[in-house]
């Protein structure tokens, strides 16, 4: 018996030590403190000249805005009770003042746009109504009808505050657009768009541009339903359009690629033009081969250029170990990042339950589950400022939640996600996070520098259910803060 137990304790030793490389980060907790009201997720972060750091949390029923010095020592502490319905949709911070934008959707027969004004130096606020706008009850907005029923954007300038909102009945939608001045909160323009709706479409999303340009991009569903079956791949099923939304009139161009099914598409100004990146596949829109980049001209809304990326031989090993797919399967854009050079890290995301799996034919993320816990692949590209494709990294997750977050930090890419044992095959290969037999976990910082070369660091070891969710965590200004979940034990953890 002791000739079997011993290799197993050997081996489950080295394991636990070879995950104890220290991040390259600085690490700062808070000391622990209590809440009576439960906000996990961080909203809004701000460093201060002074050193100190402000942040808001929104919960169900309270958002809670904390002014810390550089020690994580609170220096004021204010909790706000806000609508059941009222959802944070972005934020602007000019000096030393910092405008929260929400929407309150707690009455069904109308939305209230509402900004907060915190002032950074001492914590106070103050509540101001923006919109109060009457919805047309009917089918939803979106073609999903579990999506956010609100676009939202600042522009590049910190001048420009969009947001749409819009309901659709009897096969008409009806879009209300407005721009705020983001200093004076004053209404530059607003209006109302009708079109038809014979199929459904999804809007994905608005860009307002530093002259207060507004730009929708949506999803438009051409031949059937969206949901409804077809065995037929090679019928284009949906188109994308990019649309350009004045207080006169509008202009609305597809967005096509010759021969070629685009998957997803996400937007973005670069240079004075519009850059739309996504992937695309041959045939079957639930594929993935490639990425494309669309380069549309601002001013006459025409495409200046476009291209496309097809996968290489080494992105396919890194997800399956095998060069022998032409294709990925069930891929979608979870979030782009940005770094100040242009360049772009695009982070798609499969999910899966790690038993028992069933397509789900609009492509979200997957969510049921069989035992307990699901697969989770992330797939990360590098997308230079001309839209090429530049390096693809695979990340291989078993976990029991959908639960990472990413920043560029020094040109680096950080991924940040809690796992327990973890194995890498070479420096060229996936990196795969196991869940440890004796339920073992850690946060880790998955770091991929400029040429994709991969290192992975233990940040903090979990205990009990005092973890720290990096998902509900933010990157602002150079630093990640996030909290643990455990509002009588709380803390808060720094990186830097």
């Amino acid at each position: 018996m002791k000739k079997n137990i011993l290799p197993f304790i050997m081996v489950f030793i080295g394991q636990f030590l070879s995950a104890q490389a220290p991040t390259e980060l600085e690490i700062h907790k808070s000391d622990r403190f209590v809440e009576k009201n439960k906000a996990n997720d961080i909203n809004v972060l701000c460093k201060l000249d002074n050193g100190n750091l402000f942040t808001l949390r929104f919960g169900k029923k309270y958002c809670i805005a904390d002014l810390m010095n550089d020690k994580l020592e609170f220096i004021t502490k204010v909790t706000i009770k806000k609508g059941k319905k009222e959802a944070y949709k972005g934020h602007v911070r000019l000096g030393d003042k910092v405008k929260v934008f929400t929407v309150d959707a707690t009455d069904k027969s109308e939305r209230i746009i509402n900004c907060y004004i915190f002032d950074l130096l001492n914590g106070s606020y103050e509540k101001r109504q923006l919109v109060r706008l009457p919805i047309i009850r009917g089918k939803t907005f979106f073609k999903d009808e579990h999506s956010i029923q609100t676009g939202f954007d600042i522009s590049g300038n910190n001048r420009y505050v969009a947001i749409a909102m819009g309901s659709a009945k009897r096969k008409k939608c009806h879009f209300y657009m407005y721009v705020f001045d983001s200093d004076n909160l004053k209404t530059i323009y607003k209006n109302k768009y009708e079109e038809n709706d014979t199929l459904g479409f999804e809007p994905k999303g608005i860009l307002v541009d530093n002259e207060g340009s507004i730009f929708l991009l949506k999803k438009v569903w051409i031949h059937t339903d969206a949901y409804a079956f077809t065995s037929d791949d090679e019928i284009e099923n949906y188109q994308f359009q990019l649309q350009s939304l004045h207080e006169v009139d509008t202009k609305t161009i597809k967005i096509t690629s010759e021969g070629k099914f685009i998957k997803s598409l996400r937007m973005r100004s670069v240079n004075n033009t519009i850059q739309l990146l996504g992937c695309y596949a041959d045939k079957g829109y639930d594929r993935i081969e490639g990425t494309c980049t669309f380069t549309v001209n601002k001013a006459d809304l025409t495409v200046k250029s476009s291209k496309t990326n097809i996968f290489t031989k080494k992105i396919f090993e890194d997800v399956f170990n095998s060069d022998e797919n032409p294709w990925l399967l069930g891929f979608s854009i979870d979030r782009i990042i940005e770094n100040k050079n242009g360049v772009a890290h695009m982070i798609l995301v499969k999910t899966k339950p790690s038993e028992d799996f069933f397509d789900n034919f609009d492509n979200s993320p997957f969510m049921f589950q069989t035992d307990g816990s699901f697969k989770l692949t992330l797939l990360i590209l590098k997308v230079n400022p001309s839209g090429e494709l530049v390096w693809g990294r695979g990340i291989y997750k078993l976990s029991e939640h959908y639960d990472f977050n990413a920043f560029v930090k020094n040109e680096k890419l950080h991924l940040l996600l809690n796992s327990g044992e973890k194995v890498l095959n070479n420096p060229e290969k996936k990196v795969i996070f196991k869940e440890r037999s004796l339920g073992f976990t850690a946060l880790y910082d998955v770091v991929y520098d400029t040429d994709g070369n991969v290192t992975y660091h233990k940040v903090h070891n979990n205990e009990s259910q005092k973890f720290y969710m990096p998902i509900s965590g933010l990157f602002a200004d150079g630093y990640f803060l996030v909290s643990n979940k455990d509002r009588f034990d709380r803390k808060y953890m720094l990186l830097n």
